[in-house]
C-alpha cells in the first residue's frame, strides 16, 4: 500500500527539507523520515544526486539498524520478512550536503499504516561543521568519501537519542562561522537558508521550535584566525546568538568548541560573546577529549562517545 508523503499525519520528516507534492528532497545530515505500519516490508523509490549516498535504517527499538547505499536511482527494499504487526521505522541520511541530496518519491509494502505519535521528548538543533556532519568518523585511511563520513555516529546523533531528542542539523565539512578558509561562504551568511550549498531558499524558522541549539562553529575559523581579524569572529559570533535569540526566544542556546583543539583567540571570542548576551539559557561549552584517531584528524566513532557523554554530562542538570 502506497503511502501519500505529504500527509504529515502519517510521516514525519527529520530536517529542513524541501516538500513537495511528488517528492521530498533532503539536504542535510540526520534529514530523514519516521512512520508507524502494519506490514513485513517496506520499500522506497529514491533519485539521489550524485549516487552513492548512504541511509541507515532502524526499526522498532533497534539503536545501530543497518545501512543502505543509494547507488542507482530506483526502489530500495528498507526492510523485510518482519513479523506482521506494528512497527516504526525510521530512515536518516548518513552523509553532508557536500556529497548530495536524496530525493524521496515513493513508499510502499506495508498493509496499512498508523497515525503518528510524537515519541520525542525534546527538540534539539545542531550547528556545526565537519565534526557535527560525521566526515572522516568510520576512520578509513584515505577516505574522503561517504563510506567514511557517517552524521548518526557523531556527538550530535548520540546526544539526540541519549535524551530521546529529535535531531535537526545543519552541518557541512569545511565551514567557518565567520572566517572563510576552506570555502569562500559561511554558516553566518547561510544558516537561514534550508541548505548551505543549495540555498536559494529561505528557511521557516517557525516550523521547528527547538528546547535546545548547538553551535558547534570554530575549528575551521581557527585555520585563519589572527590578531588583527578576531574581531571578526568575536563579533558574527555574538550576531549569530543574538538572532537566534530572536528567533527561538526560549530555547538554551549552547556554544561548542574544542573537540579538535582549543585556539584561545576562538575561545576568547565566544566567552565574549557569552558576557555579551548576558542570558542566563546561553551558555559556553569547551571539550577536553583530547586527540583524535578518525580520518585526517577528526573525531572517529570512539571521538564521538566520549565528546556525546561530555555534553550528556554538561546537560543533565540543565534538563533536570
Amino acid at each position: 500500500m502506497k503511502l501519500d508523503l505529504i500527509n504529515e499525519k502519517i510521516i514525519h520528516y527529520f530536517g529542513r527539507n524541501k516538500v513537495e507534492k511528488d517528492c521530498i528532497t533532503f539536504f542535510n545530515t540526520c534529514s530523514g523520515f519516521t512512520f508507524d505500519f502494519i506490514g513485513t516490508k517496506v520499500i522506497a523509490k529514491f533519485i539521489s544526486n550524485p549516487l552513492n549516498l548512504k541511509l541507515r535504517i532502524l526499526v522498532d527499538d533497534d539503536k545501530i539498524g543497518k545501512l543502505v547505499f543509494i547507488n542507482t536511482n530506483g526502489e530500495y527494499v528498507l526492510v523485510d520478512n518482519l513479523v506482521n504487526g506494528p512497527h516504526t521505522i525510521k530512515v536518516f541520511k548518513c552523509n553532508s550536503e557536500e556529497w548530495g541530496v536524496l530525493s524521496l518519491l515513493e513508499i510502499d509494502g506495508p498493509e496499512s499504516y498508523l497515525e503518528y505519535q510524537n515519541k520525542y521528548d525534546y527538540k534539539f538543533e545542531f550547528f556545526g561543521d565537519s565534526i557535527t556532519a560525521g566526515y572522516g568518523i568510520n576512520s578509513i585511511q584515505g577516505g574522503d568519501s561517504t563510506e567514511n563520513e557517517d552524521g548518526t555516529l557523531t556527538y550530535a546523533k548520540r546526544v539526540c537519542d541519549y535524551f530521546n531528542a529529535e535531531p535537526r542539523m545543519l552541518a557541512q565539512s569545511g565551514i567557518s562561522l565567520a572566517i572563510p578558509v576552506w570555502h569562500d561562504w559561511i554558516m553566518y551568511d547561510r544558516y537561514k537558508y534550508y541548505s548551505v550549498i543549495n540555498y536559494q531558499v529561505p528557511y521557516d524558522f517557525t516550523k521547528y521550535n527547538p528546547d535546545f541549539v548547538f553551535i558547534n562553529l570554530g575549528t575551521n575559523d581557527s585555520a585563519g584566525v589572527n590578531k588583527e581579524n578576531s574581531i571578526i569572529y568575536k563579533d558574527t559570533m555574538y550576531q549569530m546568538v543574538h538572532e537566534l535569540r530572536e528567533l527561538y526566544p526560549q530555547s538554551y542556546i549552547i556554544v561548542l568548541y574544542g573537540m579538535m583543539g582549543v585556539n584561545p583567540l576562538i575561545k576568547n571570542g565566544i566567552e565574549a560573546t557569552i558576557k555579551r548576551v548576558n542570558d542566563k539559557k546561553i551558555m559556553y561549552k569547551e571539550f577536553h577529549s583530547g586527540p583524535c584517531s578518525g580520518w585526517n584528524g577528526h573525531p572517529s566513532k570512539e571521538n564521538a562517545i566520549i565528546d556525546a557523554n561530555e555534553l550528556i554530562a554538561f546537560l543533565i542538570p540543565i534538563i533536570n
